[in-house]
């Protein structure tokens, strides 16, 4: 199901698209006009019965507006895409799923995405700041626990999706290191939902 996007036509005006109640074995739906059009579940439920990405619902400039609850998205054997803009415009209803950044819908692979799982794809590319904290102690002492910081999330995400690994901090500062100071480095990465990150050292 497709709202194109009207190029070339002298009238190309768009709006959002309502879904009610659809079973197919695959199902996509793309909301690609010009201006900011959504995607709304206005009841009832969605369900795609093939495997891989059997439910797609894009609203490529617009925003994902469910109504239908928890249970509004359904692929039992496969997986579900949302494509929207950003987690701030959208209405998610109790609707699970983990969210994936800097990404935009392609209509020519519409199934095609790099990770697992429901997940809902957002333009938006926030920046995630990791700080790792200062700490001091006295020569001959063993380091305090190495503790972080990180800002930047949107749209109420899980800080335990942004980090992989233990552990996530390191400094070549030991019990035995002369007086002095001494970096503390970020050794893991920041997870694989699509945030950019930067980072600021800290210092023993």
């Amino acid at each position: 199901i497709t709202l194109a996007t009207g190029a070339g036509k002298t009238n190309s005006q768009s709006g959002d698209m309502t879904l009610r109640d659809i079973t197919a074995a695959n199902l996509i739906v793309e909301n690609l006009g010009p201006s900011a059009g959504d995607i709304v579940l206005a009841s009832g439920v969605v369900t795609g019965t093939e495997s891989g990405s059997s439910v797609v619902l894009a609203a490529q400039g617009g925003a994902f507006i469910n109504h239908a609850g928890a249970n509004a998205l359904v692929a039992p054997n496969g997986r579900w895409i949302v494509y929207s803009t950003s987690p701030d415009a959208n209405t998610l209803d109790d609707l699970p799923g983990a969210p994936y950044y800097d990404t935009v819908y392609n209509p020519a692979d519409p199934k095609s995405f790099p990770v697992d799982g429901d997940r809902f794809a957002y333009s938006a590319a926030p920046v995630l700041t990791v700080r790792a904290a200062d700490i001091s102690r006295d020569y001959g002492e063993f380091n305090p626990q190495l503790t972080f910081t990180t800002t930047g999330f949107i749209g109420g995400d899980d800080p335990a999706l942004a980090t992989e690994g233990e552990p996530f901090l390191s400094t070549t500062a030991d019990i035995d290191s002369a007086a002095g100071q001494y970096a503390i480095i970020r050794l893991t990465k920041i997870g694989t939902n699509g945030w950019n990150a930067s980072g600021d050292l800290g210092a023993v």
